[in-house]
């Protein structure tokens, strides 16, 4: 078990467990440490605990605390990233400080890459995208040179901008979807 940088009192363990040693309220310090209960964040599938440094609270995810204590502090433009036993694994085995390509990478891997419809803003589905391009590639080219028509019809009668259909047809936009 190591302690956690920047928070006094705070300690995890080399499979991502979190302890207190401090009572937040007394001020009084604990002989044993106690195990903090962490939640999940919604969504990334992420592990948080609540520590208290300075009287304020820090929302803090545990797979970050665990590669800064057995790790260091993390380099600049790196995140810390997940193995490929996936987001439950906090273990120090199972992380390491990456790039925004590498851990776009390990999403993709994983299926947790939040693109098309399972980006929680979404409003297109992939069925829809591929229903948009079909009807579009169906249109032959030479009764409307640059389909143009065919876009501004296409964004009619689906109501959605005309733009987003061109970058749909022209595959700007939802690249993931194939055939």
């Amino acid at each position: 078990m190591k302690a956690i940088p920047n928070f006094p009192g705070y300690f995890v363990d080399e499979v991502g467990n979190v302890f207190s040693t401090s009572t937040c309220h007394t001020g009084f310090t604990r002989e044993t440490p106690k195990q903090l209960k962490p939640k999940t964040v919604k969504h990334f599938g992420y592990k948080e605990v609540c520590l208290m440094r300075d009287g304020k609270r820090c929302m803090k995810r545990v797979h970050q605390l665990v590669l800064e204590a057995y790790v260091g502090p993390r380099p600049p433009g790196m995140l810390a990233c997940h193995g490929a036993n996936g987001t439950e694994d906090n273990s120090v085995s199972n992380l390491y400080w990456g790039t925004p390509l590498q851990n776009a990478n390990d999403k993709r891997r994983d299926g947790t890459l939040l693109i098309g419809e399972k980006h929680p803003r979404a409003i297109l589905t992939d069925a829809l995208v591929r229903e948009i391009r079909a009807l579009f590639d169906s249109q032959p080219p030479e009764t409307t040179p640059g389909r143009v028509g065919t876009v501004t019809q296409i964004a009619r009668r689906y109501n959605l901008n005309r733009g987003t259909v061109s970058d749909i047809v022209y595959r700007r936009r939802w690249k993931h979807i194939v055939p």
